[in-house]
Parts: structure tokens; sequence; C-alpha cells
């Protein structure tokens, strides 16, 4: 009787390992998914900040210029501390988009209003700079920028959401894409001493 017993406590401690196993599993795919739902919402209450602050800025008193400007340097403060993250999304907020302009500039239409004819040109220029744009952020997708690079991204990612709630949506993402510029360039310059 106790050979048997001894033989069913090996037979189930495979099946007591799986178990457990799964536990654990069970339990880091819940931890994951609380991460990304704290990182989601975070990205989300930065960029409404952002937005806020604005069209805080925008207004004509000074009262809510200076809070849109004390709004838009809580973002910023944000945003400095976890630079090594969020350029991966705007790269990938970018190379959609380009995607995104060029079947419009295509097709014509906007996915919003079929019926409503959109202005091609435009839409292939705005797809010209946000892939110049991708370029200029490709990199930071495996490099961690430096303090000049950090200003310049925080700064460009600023003038491309004022593009998103400006009527003046051209301007502002070429103001993006000249304000990554002299990062780039800065890059650049500092690459060529290091190899001569």
């Amino acid at each position: 009787m106790s050979s048997r017993l001894r033989t069913d406590e090996l037979h189930l401690r495979p099946v007591r390992a799986s178990l457990s196993l799964k536990k654990t599993e069970a339990a880091q795919v819940e931890q994951l998914s609380i991460g990304l739902f704290v990182k989601a919402a975070g990205a989300f209450a930065v960029f409404l900040l952002i937005v806020k602050g604005l069209l805080l800025a925008g207004e004509s008193g000074s009262r809510e210029f200076t809070f849109g400007l004390a709004m838009i340097l809580l973002a910023s403060v944000a945003l400095w501390m976890t630079i090594d993250h969020w350029p991966k999304w705007l790269f990938g907020f970018c190379c959609a988009n380009v995607l995104r302009c060029v079947g419009m500039g295509m097709i014509g239409r906007t996915f919003s209003y079929p019926s409503m004819t959109a202005p091609r040109l435009f839409f292939f220029e705005l797809a010209s700079l946000l892939a110049i744009m991708a370029v200029e952020l490709y990199r930071f997708v495996r490099i961690s920028p430096n303090f000049f690079e950090r200003v310049c991204l925080i700064v460009a990612l600023v003038a491309l959401i004022q593009s998103l709630i400006s009527k003046e949506t051209f301007t502002f993402v070429l103001a993006a894409v000249l304000l990554l510029a002299p990062s780039t360039i800065y890059k650049a310059l500092t690459a060529r001493e290091t190899t001569s």
C-alpha cells in the first residue's frame, strides 16, 4: 500500500509543478496587463495635460496663459522622466500616420467624411513631413537621448500635439520636424568628430 502511495505521489509531482507554473504565468500576465493599463492611463493623462495647457496658453488672459504654461511644464517633467519609453511610440505614431495620409491622398477621401473630397496635395505633404519625422525619430527606438536631444524631443512632441488641436496643422507638424533637426545635426556632427 505504501509503495502505491509513493508511486501516486511521483505521478502527481509533475501535475503539481505544472499547476504552480500556470499560476505564476497567470500572475505574470495579470501584472503585465496592469502595467500596460497604468502606462496607457499615464500617457493619456500627460496628453490631456498638454492639450489643456496649450488651449489655456492660447487664451487672451494672463492668468490662463500662466496656468497653461504651468500645465505644459508639468507634462514636460513627466515626459522628461519617461523619455526612454515614449519616443518609440511616437515613432510608431508617425509611421502609422504616414500610411494613413498616403492612403487618404491616393483615395482622395478622408475616413471620417468619405462623401467629402480631400485635398490630395495636403495629405501627401503631411505624409512626407511625418516620414521625415519618423526617420529623425528612428534612432531613439534603440538609444537613450542625451540632454539636448531630450529637449528637442519634448518640444517637438508639444508642437505635434498643437498640430492636432490647431487649424494650422501643417505649420505645427513642420515645426515639430524642424525642432528635431538640430538634434539630428548635432548627432551627425558628434559622430563625425569621433570617427576623425
